[in-house]
């Protein structure tokens, strides 16, 4: 008696990787710090516009916006953190 499995593999999305000293990091984490808020660094699945960027060439990344219980009836915005967030793209554009 044996076994066999076949496995199809297809990328959905583009990975998405930009190296800790990237430029466009140091000036979000700066940005940021300039509001008082401490950038939590970490790398998530994919599946986000930034992945799709990527996949064309451009460097992104991801800011939180105060999304609670995402993708569920109970989904919901903090409205404090959407305003905080959006005050770092603010710095970011130049425009503080």
């Amino acid at each position: 008696m044996g076994a066999c499995y076949e496995m199809k593999h297809e990328m959905a999305y583009p990975v998405l990787s930009l190296e800790e000293d990237c430029e466009l990091i140091q000036d979000t984490v700066n940005a940021m710090a300039e509001e008082r808020i401490t950038a939590n660094k970490m790398i998530i699945g994919g599946g986000s516009d930034a992945n799709v960027l990527a996949g064309h060439g451009y460097k992104s990344v991801i800011l939180g916006c105060g999304m609670i219980n995402v993708h569920t009836v109970e989904e919901a915005l903090d409205t404090d953190e959407t305003w905080k967030v959006t005050k770092v793209l603010r710095r970011l554009m130049g425009a503080e």
